[in-house]
């Protein structure tokens, strides 16, 4: 058994001096194959949930307690809490319009984006920025309108007016649901030069 710079305590079958394992041949090794290690994981759900409503999170600590925060683009905490419970039922807050910022890091002179969606009938629209990390939010100044999404298709392009400029950050900021949607899906996103 060793300990590691994080404090994790392992075990190994016996090593010879080259520090492989000793194995005879035609035997097993004991144990159990493969590592892990963690102090925590989190497993959310998979898919899109509708809009104020609470999703679980997955959470394996061997019963530890922990802390959890859940943050908006801006950073900002919408909620805190702590647990030592193997699921932790989270409420985002409802909140008019929600979005999707892609980094193009280093900087793109986008002319237009496709979003694919297999959740029509949204209205949006598309803002850049050049700064290092995302506006804190949508009405921030440094981020710029550069196209809508009047109604979006399952696949929809956007033409961008970026005035010639690279811009580190895209943001798709969905502004309303098509009539009884409660969640919007967007499964792939390209932008173009």
């Amino acid at each position: 058994e060793s300990r590691d710079s994080a404090g994790v305590l392992g075990s190994s079958v016996a090593l010879d001096a080259d520090g492989l394992p000793k194995i005879i041949y035609g035997q097993r090794l004991p144990g159990h194959g493969g590592i892990t290690v963690r102090r925590i994981a989190a497993e959310p759900p998979l898919t899109a949930s509708s809009t104020g409503s609470a999703v679980s999170v997955d959470v394996v600590t061997n019963a530890a307690r922990f802390k959890w925060t859940l943050s908006r683009l801006n950073g900002k905490p919408a909620r805190r809490g702590s647990s030592a419970a193997s699921t932790v039922r989270l409420k985002p807050p409802a909140k008019d319009g929600l979005g999707l910022a892609i980094d193009a890091k280093p900087a793109l002179k986008a002319q237009a984006i496709d979003i694919v969606s297999p959740t029509p009938g949204w209205k949006g629209r598309i803002y850049a920025s050049r700064s290092a990390t995302p506006p804190p939010t949508v009405s921030d100044p440094n981020w710029t309108e550069v196209g809508s999404i009047p109604r979006a298709t399952a696949r929809t392009r956007a033409r961008l007016d970026t005035q010639g400029k690279a811009f580190r950050w895209y943001l798709i900021w969905i502004e309303s649901f098509a009539p009884g949607q409660s969640t919007v899906e967007i499964s792939e996103v390209f932008l173009y030069r």
